[in-house]
């Protein structure tokens, strides 16, 4: 019988391979169930109990993670416990498997339209510049972005591969289209960002590029590549698109994701109403 650090590798093998997970999720699985093994003492798959897992949730929380991040833990628990289960490897059921829960809802603290506005517009240097455009005018996740090749590209759209393997459309707006033909130059394949050698730069690179842009702009709250998505969600939903198109373009499997944007929206709303309707009214709660 195998031991629980090859099965482990197993389900890693087969998050990427059959499942095409992205290796960012690949490594936080890998890392939450390499913590299983470290501190509940589990050595074998049928060693996953009621028990283990209580005790697993104890050591989690000594650790002051916030129930958040302890879910994350457990819900991929949950799917490794599919995994054995479909192998007929014996375990706990996934089923066992309680999250915390009234986690609140989560909400967004994101930059005010003017600094976004002077985010997207002030010239840095070329490559910082067509990043933050690129980013909001498209709501891609990094690795996505870090992943699409020139020759992709198609009347300032391209066919992107998100999470899960799923394919979609992604447009490009005309000033963004325009920055990077600019910047291409006469480059026709290969990744956008390449460095001196040629070679596509790595995620880390490109988030590094983002966070000194906002350092230098002195943005008044933090500002990251996947602000820039939440930016671009949040601008969709202030204008009008419909929740099931932002969907699509964010390339969200479940709706109830893209309904985190509602709050945002409604926040916009209700910070409208308070503004410009004054008859005889006092600000709503």
């Amino acid at each position: 019988m195998k031991k629980i650090e090859q099965n482990i590798e197993d389900f890693i093998e087969y998050l990427s391979v059959e499942k095409n997970k992205n290796p960012l999720t690949i490594r936080n699985y890998k890392h939450y169930l390499v913590r299983l093994v470290a501190l509940a003492g589990v050595q074998n798959p049928e060693d996953i109990t009621d028990e283990s897992v209580k005790i697993f949730k104890k050591e989690l929380s000594s650790l002051k993670l916030n129930p958040k991040t302890i879910n994350y833990h457990l819900i991929t628990l949950r799917q490794f416990l599919r995994f054995l289960a479909r192998r007929e490897i014996a375990s706990l059921s996934s089923d066992k498997i309680e999250l915390f829960e009234n986690i609140q809802t989560k909400k967004f603290d994101l930059i005010s339209k003017e600094e976004l506005e002077l985010f997207l517009t002030h010239k840095i240097n070329p490559q910082s510049d067509l990043l933050a455009n690129l980013l909001f005018s498209t709501g891609l996740r990094i690795f996505e972005l870090s992943n699409v090749k020139i020759e992709e590209l198609r009347n300032c759209s391209f066919t992107v591969c998100g999470k899960g393997g799923k394919n979609r459309i992604v447009f490009l707006s005309e000033n963004t289209c325009a920055l990077l033909t600019s910047f291409l130059g006469t480059r026709k394949t290969g990744p956008i960002f390449i460095n001196k050698n040629g070679v596509g730069v790595s995620i880390r690179y490109l988030q590094r590029i983002i966070e000194t842009r906002a350092d230098k702009l002195s943005m008044s709250k933090h500002v990251s590549c996947h602000t820039l998505r939440h930016l671009f969600a949040t601008d969709l939903m202030e204008n009008g698109a419909d929740i099931r198109s932002i969907q699509e373009m964010l390339g969200h499997s479940n709706i109830s994701t893209t309904q985190l944007y509602t709050h945002v929206s409604n926040e916009h709303l209700k910070n409208s109403f308070n503004k410009f309707h004054s008859n005889f009214n006092k600000s709503i709660v």
